[in-house]
């Protein structure tokens, strides 16, 4: 009995470690209030990272300092960030890479854009939040413009106060996201520029380098896999992504949410850009390699 018992477990002991990947790993992923979350959000309908042995566990952040304070405290293993927030902690000694880009700007669909009050008002401060991806994309924007000696710039970090103080004539510019860009736009704020054409106006994925390549490949992939099945189930999807985010009602019909990015990761280029306005601006006092920063 006991000879058919021990043959029994050996036949059964790969069937059981090989089903271990399947109770999944868990991933804590620090999520903005901002569009790109979508494919995270989506996991609720689809359990694809699941099915990749991913268990997803969503930590919401209100601020993009809360979000990287919260990867000095080990409480997140993931996000969704931008090449200017990952430079900035991996020259503060994070070991955290580049998985997918989610968004960049393209014709129709840009990241970031400038406005301008549709008030009477002479002020020509334009508020951003200082170094950040926000300011870095102002800059080349201005620069592009032949605007960035006219125009001053001044911090509002809180992105709702940014766009009250736009819509109420209190100040004459301002840098804002989508979709508040288009909101801000509704309310009577004129677009002024846009960031198509701005190398490094990245949102991305990123995770921590150490969780292993092997883990690593799975993210990537079911991380793929859940974008190209949104971008098929839009419509659906923008229902969860209002709910979730608390947005305007009356900007759910006027925002069309672009394509997710698939497969894509920030070109070398990209990347050298944002860290040769970085090096500019003395937030960082040498470059840092493109392997360091891109997991590949």
């Amino acid at each position: 009995m006991k000879r058919r018992l021990f043959f029994l477990f050996a036949a059964l002991l790969p069937l059981v470690l090989g089903a271990h990947p399947l109770m999944g790993r868990e991933f804590r992923v620090g999520l903005m209030p901002a569009k790109e979350s979508l494919p995270f959000y989506a996991e609720e309908r689809y359990g694809i990272f699941k099915k990749h042995g991913v268990e997803l566990v969503i930590v919401p952040f209100r601020s993009a300092l809360e979000r990287d304070s919260a990867y000095e405290a080990g409480k997140i293993d993931g996000s969704i960030s931008d090449i200017v927030a990952v430079a900035l902690l991996v020259k503060g000694g994070r070991n955290i890479r580049i998985m997918r880009t989610i968004a960049k700007p393209r014709k129709g669909y840009p990241v970031f854009t400038v406005l301008k009050t549709g008030r009477a008002t002479a002020s020509k401060q334009i508020a951003i939040s200082f170094n950040t991806v926000i300011e870095y994309a102002t800059d080349r924007m201005l620069e592009k413009q032949k605007m960035g000696s006219v125009l001053k710039k001044t911090e509002i970090k809180s992105v709702p106060l940014r766009v009250q103080l736009l819509t109420e004539g209190k100040i004459g510019y301002a840098t804002l996201a989508e979709p508040l860009a288009t909101f801000a736009g509704m309310k009577g704020a004129q677009r002024t520029y846009t960031d198509e054409g701005v190398r490094g106006s990245h949102v991305v994925f990123v995770a921590r380098g150490d969780l292993g390549d092997g883990f690593l490949k799975s993210l990537a992939v079911a991380f793929d896999e859940i974008c190209t099945r949104a971008n098929k189930e839009k419509a659906l999807l923008k229902e969860v992504l209002w709910a979730k985010l608390s947005l305007p009602v009356e900007l759910k019909d006027a925002y069309h949410l672009p394509d997710l990015s698939i497969k894509e990761l920030p070109a070398r280029q990209d990347v050298n850009d944002v860290l040769s306005w970085m090096q500019q601006r003395g937030l960082i006092k040498e470059s840092i390699p493109y392997e360091k920063l891109v997991f590949r």
